[in-house]
């Protein structure tokens, strides 16, 4: 299938190479898996280490990086009178606006404004100054999915089940507000430490009641009507569940290839195979088919009866919604969380007006930086 010229124009403005390697050894390539249109926050870098940004506000203390998201760097801090720890997302308003991303950081912070659900990253408060743009978020003490699933390579179904239907809920309640994610895979799916999920980052998701046509996402979940330029809304995210659901089963992404040309090639027609064997079973692989569906008036989540579709389906049918949304279930996987979440930076003087201790570069940093933009 021939790719709209606006797409290979991308691709070729993207040549930069670049090789990573996981712990496991797997999908080491010039493919990114972070966002389209990421920005990152002030942060000035030496060697292997960066410098934290000064938080103005002196309620709180910067203690070290967390990672970095769509458009910004994410710090831990806390709260010098309540000693509670929170994740800071720091964005340079000069970065935002050479990258013509301010619209994109404001939408970020009325959305988060508007979310109110358990399976979400829950804001506490946004402030700026002369230079920055700060959204202090709750700060999750455990691990994401990415790691999870890197460490077990892949997930057996009760435990696909699991996660999957946390991120199914979140997805449909992101719908009933006209809320599109546009930037869901495992890297953006945290782990508190009583095992259930967090949806973070919302750097690219947007208001739309309807339609739009921005070319955005992490290349592996993006779906083939964003890839041609037709226009998409909900059925964006429905396509990427699917994707992350063959991933939470499989060990690996469906159309994956370390060539972006022949990977978008391969979503646009959805080819792609599922490993021989009973390592998939039939209900999980009919679902998947239904969700990675070209024809968006048959995909699941998109036809008359929406996301019930994909709630009612027997892949799903031997979980307990009810119990599931009171956090009763038992978790297929114990978090722990970490002994020292300051990272060994506890001995910053409380009085620090300006801590610009150097810390290492979270291991999320090093995942296939994204080399794409529109």
């Amino acid at each position: 299938m021939k790719l709209p010229e606006y797409v290979l124009r991308i691709f070729r403005r993207t040549r930069t190479p670049y090789t990573a390697v996981d712990s496991c050894g797997n999908q080491s390539s010039s493919i990114p898996r972070t966002a389209v249109q990421t920005t990152c926050a002030d942060t000035t870098v030496k060697g292997n280490a960066a410098v934290k940004p000064y938080v103005r506000s002196s309620q709180f203390l910067v203690l070290r990086l967390l990672g970095k998201g769509s458009f910004g760097s994410v710090y831990l801090i806390r709260d010098r009178q309540s000693n509670e720890l929170y994740a800071l997302k720091s964005m340079n308003k000069a970065n935002l606006a050479s990258r013509r991303q301010t619209v994109a950081a404001d939408r970020e912070r009325t959305l988060l404004h508007r979310i109110k659900s358990m399976f979400i990253i829950r804001l506490c408060t946004t402030f700026e100054d002369s230079t920055d743009v700060h959204i202090v978020l709750e700060y999750v003490a455990g691990c994401d999915l990415f790691e999870l699933l890197r460490k077990h390579q892949r997930f057996d179904e009760p435990a696909a089940q699991f996660y999957a239907a946390q991120i199914f809920m979140a997805l449909d309640y992101l719908h009933s507000l006209n809320i599109l994610y546009r930037d869901l895979k495992p890297e953006n799916v945290m782990l508190c430490s009583n095992g259930y999920v967090k949806m973070i980052d919302f750097g690219l998701s947007k208001f739309v009641p309807k339609r739009t046509y921005t070319f955005c996402g992490t290349p592996e979940y993006i779906p083939p009507e964003m890839i041609m330029n037709l226009g998409y809304g909900q059925s964006a995210d429905w396509w990427s569940f699917g994707v992350l659901l063959y991933e939470m089963l499989s060990g690996v992404t469906p159309f994956y290839t370390t060539n972006l040309r022949i990977m978008y090639d391969r979503i646009a027609c959805a080819r792609y195979k599922f490993a021989p064997g009973p390592l998939v079973s039939q209900a999980a692989r009919e679902l998947i088919r239904n969700l990675l569906e070209v024809d968006r008036s048959k995909r699941y989540g998109c036809m008359l009866r929406g996301a019930l579709d994909i709630k009612r389906h027997r892949f799903f049918a031997e979980l307990d919604w009810d119990s599931l949304c009171a956090l009763s279930l038992k978790p297929p996987y114990t978090i722990e969380a970490p002994n020292n979440p300051e990272g060994g930076l506890s001995g910053v003087p409380e009085d620090a007006e300006h801590p610009h201790e150097e810390v290492s570069r979270d291991v999320r940093s090093q995942r296939r930086p994204a080399n794409i933009a529109q």
